[in-house]
C-alpha cells in the first residue's frame, strides 16, 4: 500500500494517490485518487483490491 501526494494547480493543495501493488511483480493491483488523506480512503482501496483479487481466483477443492 502506498499513498503519494500529487500536487494540484492550486498552490499548497494536493490530491492523494492510493495504490495497492503486488510485492513480487510490482504491478498496481488497484489505485484511486482522493482529495483528502484519511483511514477511510485506505480501507476503501484495500477492500476493493481484495474483492477484485478474490473474484478472479478459482478455487480447487
Amino acid at each position: 500500500m502506498d499513498v503519494t501526494p500529487l500536487p494540484s494547480r492550486v498552490k499548497g493543495e494536493f490530491y492523494y494517490l492510493y495504490m495497492v501493488e503486488d510485492l513480487f511483480s510490482r504491478f498496481g493491483v488497484n489505485w484511486e485518487v482522493f482529495e483528502h488523506e484519511n483511514s477511510e480512503n485506505t480501507c476503501h482501496v484495500i477492500e476493493q483490491s481484495m474483492w477484485r483479487y478474490w473474484r478472479g481466483v478459482t478455487r480447487f477443492i
